[in-house]
């Protein structure tokens, strides 16, 4: 009966505080009210219930059309190519959205050729000059040839193709307009609603995350509505087949994207497959025109998915350290898998033995001694210090730390070098794995920082493998991409030996919880990113040597008072419209539209080619 009181005490206390971070104070005083008094708020249970309370109420758009623009407010040209295969009914469905628009300054550039048939004139009869302009292409229909044509006459800051089978929101270009102004982006991109045959009939809402360069290699995602600077994109080539290389010849400029966490366009759901080897050749003549000798290869099972692998510095030496007490049916087995799937040459595996006392494990550590380092670790059970203890114990000179769980399994070869392919970029702090349980089920995927305080395993429980082989089928496929995250988990966790001990290696003060996500932190504060790498994957059996079940409430309040501010502005990896903790991955229950959106600005530093390693 207990339990059963604590679990629903649990729920209700997360329910308030979801309430109170989705809708404000009030709400929590009125759902407090309702549960006294009558039924409390019911959550959004489908995607076009959630889009319906999501989108702006009459007062918001009232004060959309009553704002008064700065003179340097953007015009964003609209560029429309109207061939002989054009439904007439999804372009009236466009045009009539760009209408509506409360946001004064854009144009409609539509290009058209002798074989366009004449019942789209009438659709334009509505637009007047300076809004609306027409183009004539001569001979033969090529779309990206029109998309280009109205690119050179397009006298706007900011340009997008405006796609017949989607539909713009109301106020889409006030928020394009806001996050212009506040970001100075080069490419400004938002969330969306994926629909069926019927407009009415929301399938999906694909809330993103802040723009990922290395997201974007492996998976690019930015939705069907993209405005990009009009002038550095005609400078960068403008349109080609393939709409990832534009937007990478774009990114190579030094430019700036910005995400706008809020569904401003709708697109009917996709059936055709990509053009795989379309983007794979976009990505490997970006990496040519950088300099970097990375790989690209398709994923099998995934269309749009991308191996990216980056070149290995020659010079590259990673010691593997493996925490243990006792516990060698454990141990015996990692280190087994590890032999069997590292190149000895580059690798040296080290055990910290801390304080075993079991004669097996004993009897093992005799057996490994000539071919492998045992370094005793002493104090009470503290991960950070113990990890810093064998850190500046060991000999020689590693270029990489590689710090795992013995209660891991590598699988197959190749592993750990793709690891070090990220870890060798100068602009890499961190290099996570993918770790799954013996069922093929996520246990890590990268770290999310949430709302509540915390810091949880991002896709736990999604299924990675179909079978022993096959890859999971998903449309967005964030844990089948090599990211950025905000962390990764010391289980399995690769950082150039420089840069940890730059950083001061773990923070002591964080006993057992946290250690890993602080110094991810810590290093992303330096500039550095933290890459999960979906392509390493190890088996975990989590919670194997000391358990999962103790919470350790210092830990906890350490770390919230050391990253307050992050805490606060939300994970920059993890989408503000998703609920509070992002292990989960799905919509706040309660979605309210917001009367303010901040534009989550990055901008780009591509990689190099690995520099020398000392």
């Amino acid at each position: 009966m207990l339990i059963r009181l604590a679990s629903t005490a649990a729920r209700k206390i997360t329910t308030l505080l979801e309430l109170w971070h989705t809708r404000g104070f009030s709400a929590v005083r009125g759902n407090l009210h309702d549960q006294i008094v009558g039924p409390g708020p019911e959550p959004a249970r489908t995607p076009t219930e959630w889009l319906r309370r999501f989108r702006p109420t009459p007062y918001l758009n009232a004060r959309f059309r009553a704002t008064a623009w700065p003179f340097d407010a953007p015009i964003f040209s609209w560029l429309l190519p109207v061939g002989v295969n054009t439904p007439t009914v999804e372009l009236q469905a466009s045009l009539k959205t760009i209408l509506e628009q409360p946001y004064p300054r854009w144009e409609v550039i539509v290009v058209v050729n002798s074989a366009t048939p004449p019942d789209w004139q009438p659709l334009f009869e509505a637009f007047t000059e300076p809004q609306f302009r027409l183009l004539r292409l001569d001979g033969e229909w090529n779309e990206i040839a029109a998309l280009n044509l109205a690119l050179v006459e397009a006298k706007g800051e900011y340009a997008a193709r405006l796609c017949t089978k989607v539909t713009v929101a109301a106020h889409a270009l006030h928020r394009f307009a806001e996050a212009a102004l506040a970001s100075q982006a080069d490419i400004l991109f938002a969330d969306e609603a994926i629909t069926g045959t019927n407009p009415e009939d929301i399938l999906e809402i694909v809330a993103r995350p802040a723009f990922s360069y290395d997201h974007f290699l492996t998976h690019a995602d930015l939705g069907s509505l993209v405005f990009a600077r009009t002038g550095k994109f005609r400078q960068a080539g403008g349109f080609t087949t393939c709409t990832d290389d534009g937007h990478l010849r774009l990114i190579e400029s030094s430019a700036a994207v910005a995400h706008i966490p809020d569904v401003l366009s709708q697109s009917v759901a996709k059936l055709e497959s990509p053009n795989v080897e379309a983007g794979r050749l976009a990505r490997v003549e970006h990496f040519r025109r950088i300099g970097v000798a990375a790989s690209v290869e398709p994923d099998r099972w995934n269309p749009g998915v991308y191996d990216v692998r980056f070149p290995v510095d020659p010079t590259a030496r990673v010691a593997i350290l493996i925490p243990t007490k006792n516990r060698v049916e454990l141990l015996r087995p990692c280190i087994e898998s590890l032999i069997r799937t590292t190149d000895p040459s580059t690798v040296e595996i080290v055990v910290l033995d801390h304080q075993s006392d079991d004669p097996a494990t004993l009897e093992y550590f005799d057996q490994i001694r000539g071919r492998h380092l045992v370094i005793p670790v002493t104090g009470p059970f503290n991960f950070a210090a113990l990890m810093n203890q064998g850190a500046s114990a060991i000999r020689g000179r590693p270029t990489h730390y590689l710090f795992l769980n013995n209660d891991t399994l590598a699988p197959e070869a190749g592993w750990l070098e793709h690891m070090l392919g990220f870890s060798c970029r100068s602009d890499v702090g961190v290099v996570g794995a993918t770790l799954i349980y013996p069922d093929g089920t996520i246990q890590h995927a990268g770290i999310g920082v949430s709302s509540l305080g915390g810091a949880d395993h991002l896709f736990r429980n999604r299924k990675l493998h179909r079978n022993g082989y096959e890859r999971s089928r998903d449309d967005r496929a964030a844990y089948l991409a090599s990211r950025e995250v905000t962390a990764v988990t010391a289980a399995c966790l690769l950082i150039r030996a420089e840069l940890f001990h730059r950083l001061n290696g773990f923070d002591e003060r964080f006993a057992v919880e946290f250690n890993d996500v602080d110094l991810c932190i810590r290093a992303r504060q330096a500039r550095y990113k933290v890459i999960q790498d979906s392509r390493a994957v190890l088996f975990h059996f989590e919670g194997k040597s000391r358990g999962t079940e103790q919470v350790y409430h210092d830990d906890i309040q350490a770390f919230m008072e050391n990253h307050r501010d992050l805490i606060g502005a939300g994970d920059p990896y993890s989408s503000p419209l998703h609920s509070m903790r992002p292990d989960i991955g799905v919509l706040q229950p309660w979605p309210v539209p917001p009367v303010d959106v901040r534009p989550r600005t990055v901008r780009i530093r591509l990689p190099d080619a690995p520099e020398s390693i000392p």
